[in-house]
């Protein structure tokens, strides 16, 4: 079924009728426009109440306290997890700095001691990657540190023939013979 373009078109009418049962307007826009509700569906499906907070504040205080995420601290207690044990428990383990994700760990290509070394070295994750993937063998890629912009520049102006183009240039301009 295809729709009329005024099924977008929402009346004063209906933008009352909708506030009356509590739905905002920009709500009521959202449905009919964007999610391409009927008019009838977006004015009179209730809006979903967001759940309230079902841990005393002094569970949160702890939460907060030991600096566990609040989502961390869910996932846990919905997943088994006795509150004391989920609102203490370090989210990371001490001698574990790096935050890895089980799933990441699973497909982890790089030893994660070299990809520490590396940060410890100031090597991002990425510039390490791209070492390894460019043929640097990975513990060359872990210990050696970036260049500053001044040494990059100086290995391209090494490297990079326009110097002589540009000597051949001014040297003709001037009368003397190529090298």
């Amino acid at each position: 079924m295809t729709r009329n373009t005024y099924d977008y078109y929402i009346t004063d009418e209906e933008y009352e009728l909708a506030e009356s049962r509590g739905i905002s307007k920009d709500t009521l826009n959202y449905r009919i426009r964007e999610l391409g509700w009927s008019k009838s569906k977006a004015l009179t499906t209730p809006i979903q109440k967001r759940r309230q907070n079902q841990f005393p504040k002094h569970i949160l205080d702890k939460v907060k306290e030991n600096n566990i995420n609040p989502r961390a601290f869910r996932w846990r207690v919905e997943n088994g997890w006795d509150i004391e044990r989920a609102c203490t428990e370090p989210t990371l383990p001490p001698d574990n700095p790096v935050r890895i994700s089980r799933t990441a760990e699973k497909r982890r290509k790089y030893p994660i001691e070299l990809v520490r070394l590396a940060e410890k070295n100031g090597v991002s994750y990425r510039a390490f990657q791209r070492r390894v993937k460019k043929g640097m063998d990975m513990y060359t890629a872990a210990i050696t540190p970036l260049m500053t912009k001044e040494e990059s520049l100086a290995k391209a102006r090494e490297k990079s023939s326009f110097h002589l183009g540009n000597e051949i240039f001014w040297n003709s301009v001037r009368g003397h013979s190529a090298k």
